[in-house]
């Protein structure tokens, strides 16, 4: 069986075991309904793995994915030097990506894209695993406020990615799996006997602890707020001042 036959397969397990992206799809359905949103960009969107729930949440919502490097998305494109006219753009989401850019370029092109009124949707890490050379960035909760603040954006929303058990799970998962996990190191075997071995270790070995931050979650968010979270996710308006 070739990666490309198990690819579907892969992308819909990690949706149901990873307790992070049910925290996401939870944040997205109390509040992108409000932004009104007809026409959505998805930058650095890999697999696009929160594309559907984007749909569902606004109906009719036409969404581009956006990224550097991966082949299957709508659009190959810089996230600093996007091809869009100013004020093109209803909403800009950018799941886990800030990190390994210059921030304040692209959100200063995000700002450029978005209609005045427009919204912007980021999740970034807190205390998780580097994945790469070129991942150089984390934030707080306060901090990722701040830097879209500064940028020209009013946040609406906002909210720590698990606590002290989702954070100690998360990293435990982490440690067990290879530097470069998942999909993209199986890939890079050219879908042979190697990357199938690192596909499935990747899935089999960490899959235990996903397991049990996704049984525990309703308890990590009843806990009182934790100084322990694997991220933050914000959703911010672009001011009208220009």
């Amino acid at each position: 069986m070739t990666l490309a036959l198990l690819k579907p397969a892969y992308r819909r397990l990690l949706d149901l075991i990873l307790a992070e992206r049910h925290v996401v799809r939870r944040f997205m359905a109390r509040q992108l309904p409000a932004t009104g949103a007809r026409l959505a960009l998805d930058l650095g969107a890999g697999a696009s793995p929160f594309r559907a729930a984007m749909q569902q949440d606004l109906p009719g919502l036409r969404v581009v994915a956006s990224d550097r490097q991966w082949r299957d998305v709508d659009l190959v494109a810089d996230a600093a030097r996007l091809p869009f006219a100013a004020g093109s753009l209803d909403l800009v989401s950018a799941f886990q990506l800030l990190q390994y850019t210059e921030s304040t370029a692209v959100l200063s092109e995000i700002r450029r894209v978005l209609r005045p009124g427009g919204h912007c949707l980021l999740l970034c890490p807190c205390l998780v695993a580097s994945t790469s050379p070129a991942d150089q960035r984390r934030w707080t909760l306060e901090g990722l406020a701040a830097e879209v603040t500064r940028a020209g954006f009013t946040p609406v929303a906002q909210n720590r990615i698990g606590g002290i058990i989702l954070t100690i799970t998360g990293l435990a998962a982490q440690a067990v799996s290879f530097s470069k996990v998942g999909w993209i190191a199986a890939r890079q075997d050219h879908g042979g006997i190697g990357g199938l071995l690192r596909l499935a270790w990747n899935l089999v070995v960490p899959l235990p602890l996903h397991l049990l931050g996704l049984i525990l979650l309703p308890l990590d968010q009843a806990l009182p707020a934790s100084r322990f979270y694997i991220g933050s996710i914000i959703l911010a308006r672009r001011n009208d001042d220009d």
